[in-house]
């Protein structure tokens, strides 16, 4: 690790440890009647962004964060490969040229170079999307983390002679 990642990780701990909100306690036990404690979404956002499914494990998704962290890595791993390859066939489609092949030859390198930009720029896509996913799913699981879902609150179906709906019932304890 260089000097300048190092100081990249260390700034990043710092903002994440200023990001924790401050309650007082009659704040915390009139936000989170099930004794849940809030998490701090910033917080979460900036976990993930910096290693996707750290910010699902922060706030408390487990089973999230080796899906994120793995679907992420999975793709970067294959954006790189595919980028190796595209870098090798374009040398060998420009030696090709160099050397005066054949036509056909000439247009099966190109069709194997372009594969490998279309699977690298696929890999690609699918990387960002994850990492993008996985903050936004940190964000807004810290954003739900208080919120009650207990069995106080749920809905029914409910049907009438004449017309059907649901019904929203909120039981007191």
């Amino acid at each position: 690790m260089t000097v300048r990642s190092v100081g990249l990780v260390v700034l990043g701990c710092a903002l994440l440890h200023a990001q924790q909100p401050s309650f007082s306690t009659d704040t915390l036990a009139r936000d989170t009647g099930s004794g849940l404690s809030p998490k701090s979404p910033t917080g979460a956002l900036l976990r993930s962004l910096l290693l996707p499914g750290w910010g699902q494990w922060y706030v408390g998704a487990y089973w999230k964060a080796p899906i994120f962290l793995l679907s992420t890595g999975v793709s970067a791993y294959f954006t790189v490969v595919n980028h190796r390859l595209f870098l090798r066939s374009q040398r060998e489609l420009e030696e090709a040229q160099r050397q005066g092949a054949s036509a056909w030859e000439l247009a099966r390198l190109r069709a194997y170079r372009d594969f490998a930009v279309q699977q690298r720029d696929l890999a690609l896509a699918f990387c960002l999307g994850a990492y993008v996913l996985a903050a936004l799913d940190a964000y807004v699981g810290a954003e739900l983390s208080s919120f009650d879902v207990s069995d106080r609150l749920s809905v029914v179906p409910w049907i009438g002679t004449d017309r059907a709906g649901v019904v929203l019932m909120i039981t007191r304890p």
